[in-house]
């Protein structure tokens, strides 16, 4: 792939490398490309480019907190973009590039990806070649975080790959045949007997779910279910002591990608009230009640270079003497997907445990496990590489 200079759509069902590819083939790239900049690996989110070493694109690319498409063209979409004082950097970033390799491309929205690609053909000369374009994922797993079409609809994608791919096969996430056979077959939608037996044999009981409820991490597809099931395991867990309460210090500051043509705002003129409706849909809640073995996450990319992203899990195992929590890692999972409601989200939730022994079944609805339509055409009249 290297010598031959083409981009490139890897991908292949879950277990089968692609992260670990993607890691090996940016430092055979970087051999070519040594200088800093030059081969950049980017992620939609912040435990995707996490696990590929690299950043999430909305960084890389500069794009502003909630970033939404503008314009329906994306080489006028890119063009605004440009003439924004901001992106003078950015452009440069930009123009350095020689290849961009993209993690988790299923969740990437085609709109977004027209623009990242119009971005880097516009940030660099006439006469300069287009960088080249490694894409990574599998279509028929979760799709873009806030909807939009699937990105191998995107303009750019025939222009860049055609209809081809690299996909591999050989799963190493999973050892258990039977394991991996009922995988794939939830990877294109099919209920078939496999997965039947393997929902079958991971199902636990009532008594046993009891002793798992509040010590092993759950899966849950819908919002309200895992506020519940936290309130739940939070109040089993603090007994008779009440839990200890975080309550966020809430302050006001410009945005760091707000556009610099526009005046600057006066802070100390906002409101309360203001703030409190910007806060509306703030992932992370105002009040966090914790006690010892409670499970905590991260909801942000604040701390990338400790290692700590969007999604990083563990438990409190103690306090120190000024109440500061210790967190630890945690594996193991119980699956409560009898509400599933979208494409692949069985799917994923099936393929993340690496031994179906640590694996337990809540709940499980065959009718729920369904593949995207048009991912299912893509990969049925798509060329092997």
């Amino acid at each position: 792939m290297v010598d031959q200079g083409k981009s490139t759509f890897v991908t292949g069902g879950p277990g089968v490398g692609k992260s670990t590819f993607l890691r090996g083939f940016r430092k055979a790239l970087q051999l070519k490309w040594p200088r800093f900049g030059e081969v950049v690996v980017v992620a939609p989110t912040g435990s995707a480019a996490r696990t590929a070493n690299g950043q999430t694109y909305h960084s890389f690319f500069g794009f502003p907190r909630d970033y939404e498409v503008q314009r329906n063209d994306p080489v006028e979409e890119a063009a605004r973009l440009l003439k924004q004082e901001r992106f003078r950097t950015i452009r440069r970033r930009l123009a350095f590039v020689q290849a961009l390799l993209l993690d988790e491309i299923s969740m990437v929205a085609a709109d977004k990806f027209d623009v990242m690609c119009e971005l880097l053909r516009q940030s660099r000369s006439a006469a300069s070649p287009m960088c080249l374009i490694y894409t990574f994922g599998d279509f028929l797993q979760l799709g873009p975080l806030a909807g939009g079409f699937l990105a191998f609809t995107a303009r750019s994608w025939r222009e860049l790959f055609g209809t081809s791919m690299l996909e591999l096969s050989l799963v190493h996430r999973q050892s258990d045949p039977d394991f991996v056979r009922a995988i794939n077959d939830a990877r294109y939608g099919n209920c078939s007997p496999a997965v039947m037996a393997l929902m079958k044999e991971c199902t636990v009981t009532d008594s046993q779910y009891e002793e798992l409820r509040c010590t092993v991490l759950h899966l849950l597809p819908r919002h309200e279910s895992v506020e519940r099931h936290n309130s739940e395991c939070l109040l089993k867990l603090c007994g008779a002591h009440p839990p200890k309460v975080f309550v966020a210090a809430d302050s006001v500051e410009h945005d760091k990608d707000r556009n610099p043509d526009l005046p600057l705002v006066d802070l100390s003129r906002v409101s309360v009230y203001s703030r409190n409706a910007a806060l509306v849909d703030c992932v992370a809640p105002s009040r966090v009640l914790h006690c010892v073995g409670a499970r905590v996450m991260l909801t942000c990319n604040q701390y990338l270079a400790l290692g700590l992203y969007h999604g990083s899990i563990g438990a409190i195992a103690s306090y120190k003497a000024d109440g500061t929590p210790i967190s630890l890692s945690l594996s193991e999972a119980v699956l409560d997907i009898g509400q599933s409601f979208g494409p692949g989200m069985v799917n994923a939730a099936i393929s993340r445990v690496g031994d179906k022994r640590r694996m337990y079944v809540k709940s499980f609805t065959g009718s729920r496990l369904y593949a995207d339509r048009a991912a299912l055409a893509f990969y049925r009249d798509g060329l092997r590489l």
